[in-house]
């Protein structure tokens, strides 16, 4: 009975999972998010340190911002489970 009630909840998490995962990629073309990320780009050039301070930030804040409407914790933990 267990083992029946945990698929079903894994089956339903990754269900979740998939449609996150669809709506992440769609915030990241609305205009708005879209600007943020081309600026964020820009200002960071080629330089990797300035990428990971400027631009990983505004995808991980797009990232949570999707994630917490499908009840995934919206930290670290969460967009792992989603995208990891």
């Amino acid at each position: 009975m267990f083992f029946g009630y945990y698929c079903h909840k894994v089956l339903i998490k990754l269900l979740f999972s998939v449609d996150a995962l669809t709506d992440i990629l769609d915030a990241f073309v609305i205009s708005e998010n879209a600007a943020k990320m081309r600026m964020a780009r820009e200002n960071a050039g080629n330089d990797m340190l300035k990428v990971m301070q400027t631009v990983f930030p505004i995808t991980v804040q797009i990232q949570m911002d999707v994630i917490k409407k499908y009840g995934f914790t919206a930290d670290g933990d969460g967009v792992y489970f989603v995208c990891g």
